[in-house]
């Protein structure tokens, strides 16, 4: 897999692009510095391990007559994983900065260190939202070259971007509550995407959710591509620890001369946890083939706009 998900490896062409244009205004009043300056409240102790299931992992690609379809596997951290495998996190240490965990998983055993700025914060997030176009672009240049999709960016099954911990203080759900309310009902237009945006913040159960929602027309200046993807995460407030997350992605239009659907769903959270459904998403409707959603080598370019709330 030419993809690398060692922490915070947004060096791929299409996250380079996207963290190129990632901007926070100055008058936001969030930066990595106000979450050093709130205690944190937590009750993790070093050695803590969570366990996490993957309860739905599903990835379909059509371009002109080629199909394939990947299901109950999933690609962690760049290899391919059976969903049947539990996921173990266990936490080790955490500084201002920077929270630092094992991520165990059948034979896989890696040693992390996550960042926990905001910008961070903001490119994992959407990192997740959009992550799917990145995977058609892969595929329909590896099936190009090997003609096997054996040997294509998606034969691992369904990608990711991981996060598991956020500083567990007021700061951090002001701030996920900010993006809800910038990205309520916001009509967006540039030169890669035409569409609209929605989003949803709520508590249940001392439980932070975030829910977030596009749909447009992706490229809208040289492809025919629609695009609907939808995420929704959960946080402890107490421990500041993520519950899961679910994202749902579909795709159809014209890309790089192909007619092209696709759909991807993923559906990761803590064992004996029930994430809410998605409530802000919608499928595209496809005609023909599979259905709905990926594509794009070029990640989108993220524009954020973190209202400055009064404390």
């Amino acid at each position: 897999m030419r993809k690398s998900f060692l922490l915070f490896s947004l060096v791929l062409p299409s996250v380079i692009f996207a963290s190129c244009f990632a901007v926070i205004p100055q008058t936001t009043g969030f930066s990595s510095t106000h979450w050093e300056e709130q205690a944190v409240v937590n009750e993790l102790l070093p050695g803590q391990t969570f366990a996490y299931q993957v309860a739905t992992a599903s990835l379909q690609i059509s371009f002109d007559n080629n199909e394939f379809a990947v299901t109950n596997y999933h690609q962690l951290l760049g290899e391919k994983q059976s969903a049947s495998l539990p996921l173990q996190v266990t936490y080790n240490n955490q500084s201002s900065a920077v929270f630092n965990y094992t991520l165990a998983c059948g034979s896989l055993n890696r040693t992390i260190s996550f960042p926990s700025s905001q910008t961070h914060y903001i490119l994992f997030i959407f990192a997740n939202l959009f992550e799917a176009f990145s995977i058609m672009d892969f595929t329909i240049s590896d099936f190009e070259f090997t003609n096997n999709f054996s040997q294509t960016a998606a034969a691992g099954g369904v990608d990711y971007f991981l996060f598991f911990f956020m500083p567990a203080n007021e700061t951090s759900w002001l701030f996920l509550q900010s993006l809800a309310e910038n990205y309520t009902n916001l009509d967006w237009s540039d030169n890669y995407f035409v569409g609209k945006y929605d989003a949803s913040y709520y508590e249940q159960e001392a439980i932070a959710y975030l829910e977030l929602y596009t749909r447009g027309k992706l490229l809208p200046d040289t492809e025919n591509l629609k695009i609907s993807t939808g995420l929704l995460f959960g946080v402890n407030k107490t421990s500041g620890v993520v519950m899961g997350y679910r994202f749902k992605t579909s795709l159809k239009g014209e890309f790089k001369g192909y007619k092209v659907t696709c759909k991807t769903e993923l559906y990761l959270k803590r064992e004996e946890f029930d994430l809410p459904e998605l409530t802000l998403y919608q499928e595209l409707k496809l005609v023909g083939g599979i259905g709905a959603t990926v594509g794009v080598g070029l990640f989108m370019a993220l524009v954020v706009l973190v209202r400055k709330r009064k404390q």
